[in-house]
Order: C-alpha cells, then sequence, then structure tokens
C-alpha cells in the first residue's frame, strides 16, 4: 500500500509540475502515457474487435448509428466530428482515485485517441469536452473524425 502512495504521490507531483507549465510537449508526453495504458491494460484487442463492427461504415453517420446500437453511452454528432458522454458516476480512471489533477485527464485523452484509432482504423484526434477532474459531472470526449 505505501508504494501505491509514493508512486501516486509522485504522479501528483509530475502533473502539478506540468499544470504550471503546460507546453505541448509535456502534454504529449502525458497522453502518451495514456496511450501506453491502454495497451498495458488490453483495451487495445478490445478495440481492435470493435473495429470489425464499424469496417462497412462510410461515413460519420454511420460510424455513430454504430456506436448508439453498441455502447451504453450517449453518442452525438458534432459539426466537427463525434460527442461521446460516457454517463459515469466518477472518473473511471484506475488512478482517479490517488491522482487529483485535471493534467490527468490527458493520460485519459491519450487512452481515448489510441482506443478509437483503432476503432476507426485511422489516427483520431480527440478533446477532453468535459471531465470530473476538471470540475464536471462527466466524462465527455469529442472524437474529431
Amino acid at each position: 500500500m505505501q508504494e501505491m502512495l509514493n508512486q501516486s504521490s509522485w504522479i501528483n507531483h509530475l502533473l502539478s509540475n506540468v499544470e504550471k507549465d503546460p507546453t505541448d510537449e509535456k502534454i504529449s508526453l502525458i497522453e502518451q502515457c495514456g496511450r501506453c495504458c491502454a495497451a498495458d491494460s488490453g483495451h487495445l484487442e478490445g478495440a481492435a474487435g470493435l473495429h470489425e463492427l464499424m469496417r462497412d461504415c462510410k461515413t460519420r453517420a454511420d460510424y455513430i448509428a454504430v456506436m448508439q446500437r453498441t455502447f451504453p453511452f450517449e453518442v452525438k454528432e458534432a459539426a466537427d466530428g463525434i460527442i461521446i458522454y460516457y454517463k459515469k458516476s466518477e472518473c473511471t480512471c484506475r488512478m482517479a482515485s490517488e491522482v487529483k489533477n485535471p493534467m490527468l485527464c490527458n493520460c485519459t485523452l491519450g487512452h481515448e485517441k489510441a482506443m478509437w484509432s483503432i476503432v476507426f482504423g485511422k489516427e483520431v484526434d480527440a478533446e477532453i469536452v468535459e471531465s470530473f477532474q476538471r470540475g464536471g459531472k462527466d466524462c465527455v470526449i469529442k472524437l474529431l473524425v
């Protein structure tokens, strides 16, 4: 247990320092951690299976229709992408109970980019619209596809 507390403390300090001077390079490194988390947790294999569900999709509307039928979250079209409302009651990041910093959402963003890039079969950019760590009531991601 003490080891986890030390790791959490280290991560909190790291994210606090990035928050003080959030350069693109630093944000990219935090996102890279999220991409690694997606790979290490086995989520990318699951995303590959979801890619098969999407293989016949040609338009954004096609993707949204499959997502609405398949996933337990709310999906809406935006002018520049797809918005996902995860409809959670709290942050589901495994570190969120010990790490309280809005910069942690950049790690989640990297995780989401990695996952959805595999699902869509192409590199996907994304942005955080709302998050618990940033004072929101849900986790909302916009996929820029």
